[in-house]
């Protein structure tokens, strides 16, 4: 369930600064000054899309996120563009940990022994090696876990000696589990769980067999298997 938290960009209109910004981040810092270390499939989602369609997820992603993550050069602010249709994009929810609370309760009376429930991004954190501290490209509500949105991203990618990358816990509620250990079980759920019609807009359109910069209706979508949640059992 999605609680209403999908907002269509269509509707943004993005003005000449938005535009700007939006160059200046996109083409130039991250892809002339910096270098970006991405994929040839990332770097054609930068290149390639009309940069009305990058400045309008630009503006919600100020609006959502702020400057911090207005710098990251994809998937800014944990605004998910894949796996919806038309210009339909998932934000937030900001009663994750709240909602996470009430299923555990739920289940747990239900089934007659304690379950854990955690929700998982596939926007990274990086692991500081050595000391249980992680920085996080999206927000989380998990301890010892620290937003840093675009800033994440660049100390990641450029000094990874440094950290170990792991998909984002967002939320978690259940048995006390150290931050080591509810990364790995992040990274193996993801694993299993797979991505939908793909990890971007590029692999959705591959995924269903649409042009790039085409129309994904809702029927389209209907034709991919996705499996959302994965149950783990954790033996110590």
């Amino acid at each position: 369930m999605a609680y209403g938290y999908i907002y269509d960009e269509s509707i943004l209109k993005a003005g000449i600064s938005y535009k700007m910004a939006t160059y200046i981040i996109e083409r130039i810092l991250w892809g002339k000054i910096l270098h970006h270390p991405f994929s040839q499939e990332l770097k054609n989602i930068m290149l390639e899309t009309p940069l009305d369609i990058l400045a309008r997820h630009k503006r919600l992603a100020l609006y959502f996120g702020g400057l911090r993550h207005l710098l990251k050069p994809v998937s800014e602010a944990g605004i998910d563009t894949t796996n919806l249709p038309y210009s339909y994009v998932s934000i937030p929810n900001l009663r994750t940990k709240d909602i996470i609370y009430e299923i555990r309760n739920m289940v747990s009376a239900s089934l007659g022994y304690e379950v854990s429930i955690l929700v998982i991004d596939t926007d990274k954190s990086y692991k500081v090696k050595g000391i249980s501290l992680a920085f996080s490209t999206r927000p989380s509500c998990i301890k010892n876990i620290i937003d840093l949105g675009g800033l994440a991203y660049l100390a990641g990618k450029y000094f990874r000696n440094m950290f170990i990358e792991y998909p984002t816990p967002v939320a978690y509620a259940g048995m006390d589990l150290p931050l080591e250990i509810i990364l790995k079980v992040s990274r193996r759920a993801e694993a299993a769980r797979g991505y939908g019609a793909g990890r971007n807009i590029t692999e959705m359109f591959r995924t269903l067999n649409i042009p790039p910069g085409g129309v994904v209706s809702w029927r389209d979508l209907d034709r991919v298997k996705h499996y959302p949640i994965v149950i783990a059992r954790l033996r110590f």
